[in-house]
């Protein structure tokens, strides 16, 4: 019976009912997924699924509230002992609602958020980005860069989805970069031990190294450099490690909640290096990659516009 009881919102998933705890789950841990198919094809071979879908569901509801009134349980659990009669009880339980609501947190541009999550991991979400958290799964989705420290469960690791790259965690300190748009999911493992999965690609990241899922060709690659100029934005440093003008200006703009506009390509294959120390504003940031990159600028009302030297 408890075990009936744990797996009806799965039930009702299968039969169609939206839930995104669910969806997550499916997504970023494969244990789940592998329960959740040997449910579905056991249900589905014993005619389960199809039973329940026949049910009136309003009818057996109403049914059941009289019957709980006049507490006649052991009819109840008689009836569940068939088949037939475990749909119906599964009907009567349609309503049940889901334990554990998701956590949503999004960060405009020019803002960064903490967090301290329920299994007591930490969360900082740098600006423009989206994190949804299953607790209930250990499993989120992230859209954007943060920098996890994940709380030990060696018997419930963490998960992250990142674009193209799940992450599987087991008591680590990283940062992650996934931003809409961009072809690049850049992992930065401080410490502990992180492996990354995309499709048939498996790649475990040592401390100290930093790993980068390249969309447009399909491999991981990996970077034995400093990653802790990789999180250096948690205190409030803008840092360019030989970064492409393209993904450099997207950067700023989320960084400023501002706007740049210049003619692409005609910056192609410059890369910036540079540290911005906290506090600098969007004239000084200017100001210096104008010392660097053949380009001026003019700043109007928060877009800055750039031209070629």
């Amino acid at each position: 019976m408890d075990e009936l009881l744990e797996d009806i919102p799965l039930m009702r998933h299968m039969m169609g009912e939206e839930n995104e705890s669910i969806d997550l789950a499916l997504r970023c841990n494969e244990k789940f997924r592998q329960h959740y198919e040997t449910l579905r094809a056991r249900w589905e071979a014993s005619g389960l699924l199809g039973a329940v879908a026949a049910i009136d569901v309003d009818r057996q509801w109403e049914q059941f509230k009289r019957r709980r009134e006049k507490r006649v349980w052991p009819l109840v659990i008689k009836v569940a002992a068939a088949v037939a009669g475990v749909a119906v009880l599964a009907a009567l339980l349609w309503r049940q609602p889901v334990k554990q609501p998701l956590i949503h947190l999004v960060t405009p541009p020019g803002q960064k958020k903490t967090i301290t999550l329920p299994d007591s991991t930490k969360v900082w979400l740098n600006a423009g980005s989206e994190l949804v958290y299953d607790p209930g799964e250990r499993a989120a989705i992230l859209k954007g860069e943060a920098y996890f420290e994940v709380q030990a469960d060696p018997e419930h690791p963490f998960f992250v989805e990142a674009g193209h790259v799940k992450v599987e965690v087991l008591g680590t300190r990283f940062n992650l970069m996934a931003y809409e748009g961009d072809s690049l999911v850049s992992t930065s493992l401080l410490q502990g031990r992180v492996r990354l999965h995309s499709g048939e690609d498996t790649l475990t990241v040592k401390p100290g190294e930093r790993a980068v899922w390249h969309g447009n060709e399909a491999v991981f690659r990996t970077e034995g450099t400093g990653t802790e100029t990789d999180t250096r934005w948690k205190e409030g440093e803008l840092v360019f490690r030989k970064e492409p003008v393209e993904r450099a200006f997207a950067t700023i703009e989320r960084w400023f909640g501002a706007k740049v506009v210049y003619t692409r390509g005609s910056l192609a294959g410059h890369v910036i290096t540079a540290r911005l120390e906290k506090g600098e504003t969007l004239e000084r940031t200017f100001m210096l990659l104008r010392e660097i990159l053949p380009m001026q600028y003019e700043i109007s009302n928060n877009v800055v516009y750039v031209r070629h030297q």
